[in-house]
């Protein structure tokens, strides 16, 4: 079984990513970091709890990260293709409002960085980090713990 850590920024493609992550019987989907990208790190949260509450994995954890560039300025996000939520605009309720039955219980209180330090200290060389929207996260965790690739089993 593969330990895996979801580094994204949830639209409508990563949507699809974490779907396949779930479904894969030898992937154990440990959790997903948030990161700004297609959306904004709010939005990326709360669409990565909506994801996880419609396919019913309730035991996997959500950590909220990075909400801007760590060396540039942002980029504008594209709601332009993914819709103002950053999924085609799917809530039941409203294109950019939650619904109130859609919240995850597992949101971390750990910063996504933190988070992935802590998984890879906790698991060293047995977890995979899949970094699928901007890097933020990951050159966070590197700056607060040198010793990361050393620790994860591999970054893809």
């Amino acid at each position: 079984m593969h330990k895996v850590i979801l580094d994204t920024d949830p639209g409508i493609d990563d949507a699809m990513a974490i779907a396949y992550a779930l479904a894969h019987p030898d992937i154990e989907l440990m959790a997903l970091t948030t990161v700004f990208g297609n959306v904004s790190v709010e939005k990326s949260t709360r669409n990565a709890q909506y994801i996880l509450d419609v396919m019913g994995a309730t035991t996997v954890d959500v950590a909220r990260g990075a909400d801007v560039p760590v060396v540039q300025a942002p980029l504008p996000h594209s709601e332009f293709v993914h819709g103002d939520d950053g999924i085609g605009n799917c809530y039941p309720s409203s294109p950019v409002q939650l619904n109130a039955s859609a919240q995850h219980a597992n949101v971390h209180k750990l910063s996504a960085a933190d988070y992935i330090i802590n998984a890879a200290r906790s698991h060293p060389g047995e977890m995979t980090l899949i970094a699928v929207g901007p890097l933020s996260n990951v050159a966070q965790a590197l700056e607060k713990e040198p010793e990361l690739p050393q620790l994860v089993k591999q970054l893809i």
